[in-house]
């Protein structure tokens, strides 16, 4: 899938599960994963799923074409973090 950027955008390898709840995209590769994963034990996710869009309808993080966008954190951290916290 193209980005708006013209890059190539993929599905991650390994953290990219069609039946998960929730869609990030870090740097050009997608995440797909359970959303009450990220949530246990995690203030951050908790607080981050929490936000909303106060009542508006919204497809972040639930389509490909609008994940919730992670700018500051790279695909080599979020990969670590991932197996690190969850034991993927």
């Amino acid at each position: 899938m193209p980005s708006a950027c013209g890059s190539t955008v993929t599905h991650h390898s390994r953290f990219y599960d069609p039946n998960g709840s929730v869609i990030f995209r870090v740097e050009d590769t997608l995440y797909k994963l359970f959303r009450f994963i990220l949530e246990k034990d995690s203030e951050f996710f908790c607080q981050l799923f929490d936000i909303g869009v106060f009542g508006q309808l919204t497809t972040e993080g639930e389509v490909d074409e609008n994940p919730i966008i992670m700018p500051a954190v790279t695909v080599e951290a979020f990969d670590l973090y991932l197996e690190l916290r969850n034991n993927w």
